[in-house]
């Protein structure tokens, strides 16, 4: 068996939505504080009389772009609360570089840290499709996941310490397509992990696993 780890793109794209999501709210909060500051001075210096309330368009203004801050800060961050309740999984596959037709084996192990009302646990094996294309000066990446195969899990409570264990076999399609990477192009594999947990931030990883230009003979 092989241990297999989170892909490195999820990782890198929660950091930066959350620093983009910092930088973006910390900005709009301080040009709001500075024309409300200046909103304020004009009231002081008109010794509280005559003050022209249009003033005070700038910093309504501002007020949803901070929203959308504070938004963002929230979808980046869900990932670390959802960390709050759960170890971090220990995965291991029969092979992280199957062939195409042959069957995966996958043991998942996770420990939850506090008692937990769990509404749904969900593994999908995925095939990510990718494809940039131009329009005029601007460039665009569509993607689509196809499910290739599932397994869900009903709503169960699991008490601090539980052991979430699961084992299961998946199996590569005989007419899939393996890993392929080009510049505009790509096909790439992940087995996803969803736990959806009452009242708390959903817990979703994914994990690459390289699907060889080979069939099983």
């Amino acid at each position: 068996m092989q241990k297999i780890q989170q892909s490195s793109r999820n990782n890198l794209g929660h950091g930066c939505l959350l620093a983009f999501a910092l930088i973006w709210t910390l900005s709009s909060c301080v040009m709001g504080a500075l024309w409300a500051g200046g909103a304020l001075l004009a009231w002081t210096a008109s010794e509280r009389s005559g003050f022209e309330w249009f003033m005070l368009f700038p910093v309504i203004f501002i007020l949803p772009f901070i929203g959308v801050g504070v938004f963002l800060i929230v979808i980046a961050a869900r990932p670390f609360l959802a960390g709050a309740r759960l170890s971090k999984p220990d995965i291991t596959v029969s092979t992280t570089t199957p062939r195409i037709g042959d069957d995966v084996t996958f043991t998942y192990s996770q420990v939850f840290k506090r008692a937990t009302e769990v509404e749904q646990i969900q593994f999908k094996l995925l095939l990510r499709e990718s494809a940039r294309y131009r329009r005029g000066t601007d460039t665009y990446t569509a993607t689509h996941d196809h499910v290739v195969q599932q397994f869900t899990y009903p709503a169960r409570r699991y008490e601090e310490s539980e052991r979430l264990n699961v084992r299961r076999d998946w199996l590569i399609p005989a007419d899939a397509m393996h890993t392929f990477r080009a510049t505009n192009n790509q096909l790439l594999w992940f087995i996803q992990a969803q736990i959806k947990m009452k009242g708390w931030a959903d817990f979703i990883e994914e994990y690459a696993i390289e699907v060889a230009p080979e069939v099983r003979a």
